[in-house]
């Protein structure tokens, strides 16, 4: 288990991590289901890895923009 993951899960704060798979049906409705917890909490999380490095993580919603020119970014980088 990597280092970041083991912070992640170790956490005061509560983490939940969903595995799913696009050609399933349960995991379809579990999106939905996911889509509006994220809407009654609204503190949905963003992180983008590369090589297995965390450089990035922010709570709240990011617009198309900003998060086109992020991950852009961190692409180049």
């Amino acid at each position: 288990m990597s280092q970041k993951f083991k912070e992640l899960i170790d956490s005061q704060r509560p983490v939940l991590i969903d595995f799913f798979a696009t050609w399933c049906g349960p995991c379809k409705v579990q999106s939905s289901v996911l889509t509006t917890v994220k809407e009654n909490i609204g503190v949905p999380t963003l992180a983008v890895f590369k090589k297995g490095d965390l450089l990035y993580k922010q709570s709240g919603v990011h617009d198309v923009n900003t998060l086109t020119k992020l991950l852009e970014d961190f692409a180049n980088a």
